[in-house]
């Protein structure tokens, strides 16, 4: 379950607002200008979430044009260290 929000900005009769997308459904909310830009995008996803009854945990992902929410499965995590020795062509 991927949901990818994003920043619209202001037109001449809209204020700023975020987007939030999934194959399931979309919805758009004003911008909230009192929470950090992260913690506005996570607003819309949790709302989308909300929306479609996707409950559980969402780990956020930036993009050159927002930022893309993954449901978080506690049972499937890896780690990437910069020093790990992985041979090429595994």
């Amino acid at each position: 379950m991927v949901i990818i929000t994003k920043y619209l900005g202001p037109t001449g009769t809209l204020g700023a607002r975020i987007s939030a997308v999934c194959d399931s459904g979309n919805l758009i909310i004003p911008y909230d200008y009192g929470l950090s830009p992260l913690d506005a995008h996570a607003k819309a996803c949790r709302k989308l979430a909300h929306k479609l009854r996707w409950y559980g945990a969402y780990c956020p992902g930036s993009t050159a044009e927002g930022y893309v929410w993954i449901k978080y499965n506690f049972n499937h995590v890896i780690v990437c260290r910069e020093n790990d020795q992985i041979p090429l062509g595994e």
